[in-house]
């Protein structure tokens, strides 16, 4: 028997391997139609053609048809519920199965009261209050500010002299936190350090070789050598 044919079909019996094919057919009346056709003898084959056979196949119904639903009274229309005027367990506070001891069981923050983030177990506030704290010096990836920066740009430039923060705030109250170069005060901008003679021409880190201008005329500048100072001076 060659390989390519497939095990199905109605009168599948003969492709199984150690049956033999029979030579003679044998009438077998229909299922269905009840008329006589030839088929094998070791065949299944109950049907004269596919119409007889979906013709029985419509005739099929289902095996509950007809079958009350007796197992669902309880449930259906007319009859009362199985829990009907049964309470059910008190299940809140510490009834509860998951009580771990409510508001009181979590410690509360010292600034405001409320109930601190657990995460924040390094300090006694909550997150709001330790972030209003975290600003500037207090901020946990402090690195000495814009200062430091500058500082940073002068060891790299080879830059000598330097000035500390309180020098720089200085300078700028002197000035009235006035940018030299716009005439504009703070708040409305945003004084930022502007050395005369800059880094890269040489120029030092000296508080007397800062001048302070806003952040548009410090990029405006950028690596020319104006002295705002003098020209303040001379005019006012």
């Amino acid at each position: 028997m060659a390989k390519g044919i497939p095990k199905n079909g109605i009168n599948k019996s003969w492709f199984i391997k150690g049956v033999t094919r029979p030579s003679t057919l044998v009438k077998i009346n229909c299922k269905t139609c009840n008329e006589l056709f030839d088929v094998y003898p070791n065949g299944k084959r109950l049907f004269c053609s596919r119409e007889c056979y979906r013709k029985e196949q419509t005739k099929r119904t289902s095996w509950n048809k007809g079958i009350k639903n007796t197992w669902s009274k309880g449930f259906s229309k007319g009859n009362t519920p199985w829990n009907k005027d049964k309470k059910r367990p008190e299940m809140t506070g510490e009834n509860h199965f998951a009580w771990k001891g409510g508001k009181d069981a979590y410690p509360k923050c010292s600034e405001c009261d409320a109930r601190k983030d657990k995460y924040k177990t390094a300090t006694t506030l909550c997150h709001k209050c330790y972030m209003k704290q975290a600003i500037g010096v207090n901020a946990l990836h402090w690195k000495g500010g814009i200062n430091s920066v500058i500082k940073r740009r002068a060891t790299l430039a080879g830059a000598i002299g330097s000035h500390s923060l309180h020098e720089w705030d200085e300078l700028k109250k002197f000035y009235n936190y006035m940018c030299l170069c716009c005439k504009q005060q703070e708040p409305f901008i945003k004084l930022s350090e502007d050395h005369i003679i800059p880094l890269s021409l040489g120029g030092a880190n000296d508080i007397s070789n800062i001048q302070p201008l806003c952040k548009s005329c410090n990029s405006r500048k950028h690596t020319k050598t104006i002295n705002y100072i003098n020209q303040y001076e001379t005019t006012t």
